[in-house]
């Protein structure tokens, strides 16, 4: 252990590193180094021996578990990269290759570190910090413009005294105060399966937060009633200020979730700000946990000539991966918000329409996120902005992101709508016009865009065991097993040919939420449009994929040795081939995967030898759904029904020519 000569603290390891950055300076290739032999190592030199370069490599290190609790594995190995990067050098330090975090150096000049009084995540300081961004928003932006109402949950906790709490009437407060601030909190429940391979009674825990008897906790009860991300929201709400919290588990009491979960884009888009949990798996974790990160004062250090950075984590990251991110509630909770205070183990990030920050930020140490993210507000602006283009693109965009998130299997069928359900009603009152007829939801599509809404695609087959079809209908995206990676064009053109027979018709008196509520429970339509056989010609022959693939060409393929011939081949990426002699051929995206073992009758799956009978149904120009006659348990009425099982996109102009147009009905 020695001095540097910027007087500091170094350690061997961090003397090597020194001479090997000055070789790194006018090097641009990289060069792993072996730093410390475990994180105990580094942590042990930061703490004991007081060495400046391995305290930033520890908070590089803690600061790169933004979205996890940990714990570290503090056996395994440290180790940096050094390259050249413009006039910076990267060092990345990472724990076997699982956890890495980059460090930049910069440039000559000393600069302004954040000054973090405590680990202690309620430190007056820093609730003071939070605080005053939340002011701030409120008393100097729009951001409230967005809220959807002035009305109350139908529920709230109040935070009586501390360790107490009980449940208010929303209406209640409303007919006295008004709209009450509140804050929502946005977390993860758990995977029951996962949470029980652990502990067999901790989900009973989580269970046991749930309101059963609205009565007993209209009075005081005690908060240690709760899991423990409860508990600490709640103490987080209190420091904050504030009187009352929104919890789902609750706030709806047991029978009333049908009645409420259609509410989702008041109970966020009217609170205060909404909590999110971004490092929590489980209602069972702590929110409120040590900042080991910031157990070093945080000051200029220096490696040879170069002052070391901890780089910030962009709020895109936190929202990529976080654990709250894959779950399907939280994407309405999220994007309903206009005002979001992330939670996160070691810092807080603050989003709302019109500004990002980051707790603890160091100028110069921002990074760009190598996937960028719309902002969590793009939703909310397009519905308020009322332009049509940027509206029909933000609504492809939720569609694909709610698409891919994960939903409990209980209820799965009517809370795959319910979690959706907020976000559509958003919609709903965007694209209404004063004097013009409501929209009409069905069952996650919209009848003004059906057309184009009905072209959606899978990027790869999904599990036909996993489809939400029969309880929902074949043809909505909604129907495919949650965390499917899908896409729904926000334009195409309609086909002229592409009819709904029989539209329905709103109510008068009917709501947003009524209409919503209503589209969901639609499962069949009645349509018309051009209908012909996806192969056509009888002669037909089918070829092997790879026999027609040319080699290392995606998408490219070879019908040279035998042009006359018309033929199609099927890939096991779920891919169906059909060239008709002389013509362009045609490619079908299937839904479903063909190799399932789990089939049964109602399987959306299409066998080997079926290809022959599917037809296609134009909606949109160069756009149509693959359809298979439904021949099983149908009613008289809908002899000529059909499910869909795929897409095809992007096909040449003639292949409809002198297809008739033929009613149908799609279930």
């Amino acid at each position: 252990m020695s001095l540097n000569r910027w007087d500091q603290v170094e350690c061997k390891p961090c003397s090597v590193l020194s001479r090997r950055l000055a070789q790194c300076s006018a090097d641009s290739t990289r060069t792993p180094f072996h730093l410390h032999q475990t994180y105990a190592d580094l942590d042990r030199c930061a703490s004991r021996n007081g060495c400046a370069a391995c305290q930033v490599f520890r908070r590089a290190v803690l600061l790169g578990l933004a979205t996890s609790q940990g714990p570290i594995d503090d056996t395994q190995a440290l180790f940096v990269n050094l390259g050249r990067a413009g006039n910076s050098i990267e060092l990345a330090t990472g724990i076997n290759l699982l956890s890495s975090t980059v460090l930049l150096s910069s440039s000559d000049l000393p600069r302004q570190y954040p000054r973090i009084p405590s680990t202690e995540p309620l430190h007056p300081q820093r609730i003071s910090r939070l605080r005053s961004w939340i002011s701030s928003c409120h008393e100097s932006h729009r951001c409230g413009n967005y809220a959807y109402s002035r009305r109350n949950p139908t529920w709230l906790i109040e935070v009586v005294s501390r360790g107490m709490i009980r449940l208010v009437h929303g209406e209640e407060l409303g007919a006295v105060n008004g709209l009450v601030k509140y804050v929502a909190l946005s977390y993860c429940w758990g995977d029951e399966t996962a949470v029980k391979s652990v502990d067999p009674h901790a989900w009973n825990r989580i269970l046991g937060g749930h309101t059963t008897d609205v009565d007993a906790r209209r009075a005081p009860f005690l908060v240690t009633d709760l899991p423990e991300t409860l508990q600490d929201a709640i103490s987080i709400t209190a420091a904050m200020g504030l009187q009352y919290i929104w919890i789902d588990s609750v706030c709806v009491p047991r029978g009333t979730w049908n009645q409420e979960a259609n509410r989702m884009h008041e109970v966020y888009g009217n609170s205060h700000f909404t909590l999110m949990s971004a490092s929590t798996e489980k209602a069972l974790d702590r929110m409120l946990v040590p900042r080991d990160a910031w157990q070093d004062a945080s000051r200029g250090v220096r490696l040879h000539d170069r002052w070391l950075l901890c780089q910030d984590a962009p709020l895109e990251g936190i929202r990529l991966l976080s654990p709250v991110a894959a779950r399907a509630w939280v994407l309405q909770e999220e994007r309903l918000s206009p005002r979001i205070l992330y939670w996160c183990a070691q810092r807080a990030y603050w989003s709302c329409t019109e500004s990002t920050r980051i707790e603890a930020a160091q100028p110069g140490g921002q990074m760009h996120s190598p996937l960028p993210l719309a902002s969590p507000h793009t939703f909310m602006q397009a519905c308020r902005g009322g332009d049509p283009e940027a509206l029909a693109k933000a609504w492809s965009d939720i569609v694909t992101a709610y698409a891919m998130r994960r939903i409990s299997s209980v209820n799965v069928e009517s809370n795959r709508f319910a979690a959706f359900s907020g976000l559509a009603t958003r919609y709903l009152g965007a694209i209404n016009r004063p004097g013009v007829p409501s929209d009409v939801y069905l069952a996650g599509l919209w009848q003004s865009k059906l057309a184009i809404n009905l072209a959606w695609q899978v990027l790869n087959p999904a599990r036909s065991c996993d489809s939400l079809q029969p309880h929902i209908p074949s043809w909505s995206w909604l129907s495919l097993p949650p965390s499917t990676d899908m896409s729904m064009a926000s334009s195409r053109d309609p086909s002229p040919h592409f009819q709904l027979l029989g539209t329905r018709t709103i109510g008068e008196k009917m709501s947003d939420r009524d209409v919503i509520t209503d589209g969901a429970s639609v499962s069949n339509l009645h349509l018309a449009g051009r209908l012909r056989l996806l192969i056509s010609d009888r002669t037909t022959v089918q070829v092997p994929w790879d026999g027609i693939e040319r080699e290392g060409g995606k998408n490219t393929f070879d019908f040279s040795l035998n042009p006359d011939q018309s033929m199609f081949a099927r890939s096991d990426a779920g891919r169906v081939l059909v060239y008709e002699a002389h013509k362009e051929e045609v490619i079908v995206r299937l839904d479903y995967h063909a190799w399932d073992d789990e089939l049964n009758d109602d399987s959306l799956v299409v066998h080997d030898g079926e290809e022959r009978y599917l037809m296609c149904l134009e909606t949109c120009l160069r756009a149509a759904v693959v359809l298979r006659r439904n021949d099983t348990g149908v009613e008289e009425t809908l002899s000529d029904s059909y499910q869909r099982v795929g897409i095809i996109t992007g096909y040449r102009q003639d292949f409809f020519d002198g297809a008739p147009v033929t009613e149908l009905q799609l279930i």
